[in-house]
């Protein structure tokens, strides 16, 4: 194993997967790529709504800015912790 993939959507649970792939990446000394990834919203067209679909969600750059900087604070903890 010479690379670990790291899917993360930031949630609590994800924190706990990352102490996984860091127990990883040292015994095997592997590397550590890291994903954004998230569930969009998709409306259910089948039920009656009131307003616009879109209430209450972020737009796709809005997303992708969060993605980008949870991603950098994660990368920037693991440089730090000696892992690539």
């Amino acid at each position: 194993m010479k690379t670990i993939l790291f899917p993360t959507d930031f949630s609590q649970t994800t924190h706990h997967a990352l102490d996984w792939a860091r127990l990883f990446a040292r015994q095997y000394q592997a590397s550590i790529v890291l994903l954004h990834v998230h569930q969009p919203t998709v409306p259910d067209t089948t039920l009656p709504t009131m307003g616009d679909l879109g209430m209450g969600t972020m737009a796709a750059p809005e997303l992708e800015q969060i993605g980008r900087e949870g991603l950098l604070n994660i990368q920037k903890q693991l440089q730090s912790e000696g892992f690539t």
